[in-house]
């Protein structure tokens, strides 16, 4: 018996490397393929931050539709005014926040099948009072 064991015992490991390499490159080339979703949630999200952040004196409709103009812009064409909430109110230090929920709804490609996956946005805002 040599140092490293015997010659057959040392390709037993490379099936298990095998099966672990494949299921891992599966899983990044999914990340891959469905990282737009991911990527436009993020802007949506940015760019609800942006307009409530600036609006003190608008009222919760005008954000709203300022919101949606901005999915459009996006073209997200999946969010309406249906699936946005939004309630002006002031925080426990009396300080002006934006409650918002907005329903977020995409498809995710896992090679033979699609399915439709729902990751909201919810969040409190703080509004900028300069």
């Amino acid at each position: 018996m040599s140092r490293w064991g015997d010659e057959e015992k040392k390709g037993k490991g490379i099936f298990g490397c095998a099966v672990a390499f494949t299921i891992l490159s599966l899983a990044i080339y999914i990340f891959v393929i469905n990282y737009k979703n991911l990527e436009n949630r993020r802007n949506l999200e940015t760019a609800m931050q942006n307009v409530i952040r600036t609006g003190y004196d608008k009222t919760a409709e005008v954000m709203i539709g300022e919101i949606l103009q901005a999915a459009e812009e996006m073209g997200l064409e999946q969010v309406n005014s249906d699936r946005i909430t939004l309630t002006k109110e002031m925080d426990d230090y009396n300080n002006p926040v934006v409650d918002v929920y907005i329903e977020f709804d995409f498809i995710v490609d896992i090679l033979v099948t699609k399915f439709e996956i729902r990751i909201p946005i919810a969040e409190e805002v703080p509004i900028i009072v300069f």
